[in-house]
């Protein structure tokens, strides 16, 4: 008896500097697993995926055929909801919608090779509670695509984007013009632009700070455009304050990135003042 690759199902995130994503965990329905066996096919665990291995004759033909309407269904399981947070995807810790990934919506990259597409589907109840944290489904059906030896299927999820809003705390004499946030980061191309913006009255954040820090002014500061989450962060956004001679110079070279889930970074200047 010979083994080889039957298929391969590898998750990327550009969120990752590697690209590989370790927050989900591929793993057959009941129903799969029964096939699996049935078939005498092998599954196994991988950095990026999974791989399937089936049983084949010295001519490489599966000892046991696959019928035209065979389905794979594997769930994707969540290992860490931080995920959430970073990623552009329709899926919530509560509620039925998930994701839905299937070889019957899926590009082919290169010989062999296809991108698989998403849609949302509402979550049967035959998968249990959602606390389970199902991220969503892929279903393989032997297609034109799984015919070919060696196949790999690949999903690519995409970082969130959002604007950066920076609050400043300082005190009551600070002048108007006195701060500003701005990228010195020479080598990228478009460069942040922050804009000191309005801040609007019945803004809970600026609500929470003023019960906080009272007697205190506020400034806030918006990112011109959304900026992808990205594990490595991004450096050289810089908090300038104008010295006694007006010249800008650097409070704080590298200001904290904002957290993925909001986008917002609470900067307190009163220790610096």
């Amino acid at each position: 008896m010979y083994y080889q690759r039957l298929f391969t199902l590898d998750i990327e995130h550009e969120y990752y500097q590697n690209k590989f994503c370790p927050d989900l965990t591929i793993e057959p329905t009941i129903e799969c697993q029964k096939i699996l066996n049935g078939h005498r096919l092998i599954l196994k665990n991988k950095s990026s995926g999974i791989e399937v291995i089936a049983a084949v004759d010295s001519r490489q033909n599966l000892l046991i055929e696959l019928a035209d309407n065979l389905k794979f269904t594997f769930i994707l399981r969540v290992n860490d909801l931080r995920l959430i947070d970073f990623t552009a995807a329709n899926f919530a810790p509560k509620g039925n919608t998930v994701l839905l990934f299937s070889n019957q919506n899926q590009i082919e990259q290169e010989e062999n090779t296809y991108l698989l597409e998403s849609s949302n589907i509402e979550l049967s109840v035959n998968y249990g509670d959602r606390s389970e944290k199902i991220f969503g489904l892929v279903e393989i059906n032997n297609n034109s695509s799984l015919a070919g030896a060696k196949t790999k299927y690949k999903i690519s999820l995409k970082s969130k984007k959002q604007k950066w809003h920076y609050y400043l705390i300082t005190n009551l004499k600070t002048r108007e013009d006195e701060f500003a946030i701005v990228d010195k980061d020479n080598a990228r191309e478009p460069r942040i632009e922050f804009v000191k913006t309005e801040i609007d009255p019945q803004n809970l954040i600026s609500s929470r700070i003023n019960q906080q820090f009272s007697n205190t002014k506020q400034y806030q500061f918006s990112s011109d455009r959304e900026i992808a989450c990205q594990e490595a962060g991004i450096k050289n956004i810089q908090l300038l304050k104008k010295g006694a001679n007006g010249t800008p110079l650097v409070w704080i070279e590298h200001l904290p990135n904002p957290p993925n889930n909001n986008g917002v970074q609470i900067i307190n200047t009163l220790k610096y003042l």
